[in-house]
């Protein structure tokens, strides 16, 4: 019997790293922002960095 090659899930083979420097305050805030979601913290900022807005405001 012949075997098939299991289908790589691209949902789940995340092998990349992505570090952000911030406050502790301001990681408690995304933590909970993502507890709100009802949302793992990963799934959150990975959510938001890839969906999510930014408001640019122009040097004075």
């Amino acid at each position: 019997m012949k075997r098939h090659p299991k289908k790589e899930n691209k949902k789940t083979n995340k092998t990349a790293f992505i570090k952000v420097r911030c406050t502790a305050e301001e990681k408690e805030q995304i933590r909970s922002r993502a507890a709100n979601a009802g949302q793992k913290y990963s799934d959150y900022c990975r959510e938001m960095l890839l969906g999510g807005s930014v408001i640019a405001v122009p040097p004075m």
